[in-house]
């Protein structure tokens, strides 16, 4: 709580006090006769306003409390003259109906070093379904402009991505088709027509050679390629691998239907339709020595051989929420600017009866703190959910509804992929899962 008193000779005192609340000040008038004043700068001893200053003009005297938003506030009489309460504490909250059991929450709270502000969508059970919103080819797209050709009730952000060279970050999954293979196996979100759920992703597929020995592909889409390892790039990926080999390097343009048709330390084109496979030290020598042009090597990839999961997933991380408490993955290694701090964040949850929860909490204005990840995992139980995962976050997080952005930078922040929630009977487009596509988050 904020005080501030102001002390007015009793023979000029004004009758009443006019107060003009606006989004980023409160405005305070004493009107005429104008009160003498026995001081006019209030030193308040609070970080976001640390004093304030009273001004004579034509409607008497003019006080005004420029702050970063709204804020609670009364007046009170005293013999003196009047005490003005701001109240730095509070919670706020809004709902609205955006469809049949579709509801969206605006929640605002106040706290001494700022307001968090957060937007909410729960979906009841059965009312709503979550889809994979794909960029069309290598280029990012803001969330909007994926909500605008996709046309869901409601879009958010999706995972992480290099904002560099724009490749995904984690787990991609279109159909059985690993556009983008996972990190660390990192907590992924499975898309499930049925209903959706969180799985730490390991899905890794495999090459037979001429030979019949096998070998597992440690990475899919994924660059750095790791060290004695073996990596596989393909559609959607760029026209050359973008791999900085060495002299333990080998690299394979394969055909669509297996044939080596070239070698080489790095950098390889990739073969329209095909694929390329990248192996570094221990498994580049034993590739080399069993592999020749013109061999035909098979590429196999069931995503259910791996995870029992078919159709589309999306990787995020960490995980916030497991079985209804609060569970932060700190096994997903992910940078501490991620973990750290409070930051806009993007979230999802799973309700334990099947419902859905889409979460983002702002920090695109003045006086906005974000969340840590623990009180965001808190705002998803608030909101009942049993399970819940974190998205990308940051200059990233995106709300859009109604073909607007509530929350996010103005233009929102160009994407590797969004989250679409879509009501039963919306109207809604037809989307191509061949849409879509590092430092390492």
């Amino acid at each position: 709580m904020l005080q501030l008193t102001l002390k007015i000779d009793r023979h000029r005192r004004p009758t009443a006090v006019r107060i003009f609340p606006t989004s980023n000040s409160l405005r305070f008038i004493l009107p005429d006769p104008a009160p003498r004043l026995n001081e006019s700068v209030w030193p308040t001893g609070d970080g976001l306003l640390p004093r304030v200053t009273a001004a004579t003009d034509d409607t008497g005297v003019a006080l005004s409390l420029p702050w970063p938003y709204a804020l609670p506030h009364e007046v009170k009489e005293r013999a003196y003259g009047f005490d003005i309460i701001v109240r730095k504490l509070f919670v706020r909250s809004a709902s609205r109906s955006l469809a049949p059991g579709v509801v969206l929450v605006e929640e605002e709270t106040g706290l001494p070093e700022g307001r968090q502000r957060t937007i909410v969508v729960r979906a009841s059970a059965g009312s709503a379904r979550l889809e994979l919103l794909n960029r069309r080819g290598p280029a990012l797209e803001a969330t909007s402009a994926l909500a605008r050709r996709h046309r869901p009730l409601v879009a958010v952000n999706g995972g992480y991505f290099s904002p560099r060279d724009g490749f995904a970050l984690g787990l991609v999954q279109a159909g059985d088709r690993i556009l983008s293979g996972p990190f660390h196996a990192r907590t992924a979100l499975h898309l499930s027509q049925e209903q959706p759920s969180l799985a730490r992703a390991g899905v890794h597929p495999w090459i037979l050679l001429p030979g019949g020995e096998s070998a597992e592909v440690d990475q899919v889409n994924v660059l750095p390629a790791a060290a004695d390892g073996l990596s596989l790039f393909r559609e959607p990926w760029p026209a050359r691998s973008g791999s900085r080999g060495d002299d333990q390097s080998l690299e394979l343009a394969m055909s669509p239907d297996g044939v080596v048709l070239g070698m080489g330390p790095r950098d390889l084109g990739l073969p329209p339709g095909g694929w390329l496979l990248h192996a570094r030290g221990a498994r580049a020598v034993w590739l080399a020595d069993r592999v020749r042009r013109g061999n035909k090597i098979q590429l196999h990839d069931p995503t259910t051989e791996f995870w029992g999961r078919s159709g589309d997933a999306l990787g995020g991380g960490p995980e916030l929420v497991q079985d209804g408490q609060v569970r932060i993955g700190t096994d997903e290694r992910f940078r501490s600017d991620i973990t750290r701090g409070r930051h806009a964040r993007t979230a999802v949850g799973l309700s334990r009866d099947g419902g859905l929860i889409l979460l983002v909490t702002a920090q695109d204005r003045p006086g906005d703190l974000g969340m840590s990840l623990e009180e965001t995992a808190r705002a998803l139980l608030r909101h009942g959910a049993w399970q819940g995962v974190n998205m990308d976050g940051g200059t990233s997080s995106t709300f859009w509804t109604a073909g607007s952005v509530l929350v996010g930078q103005r233009p929102d922040r160009p994407v590797a992929n969004a989250l679409g929630l879509y009501a039963s009977g919306h109207r809604e487009e037809v989307q191509d899962p061949r849409d879509g596509l590092g430092a390492e988050p």
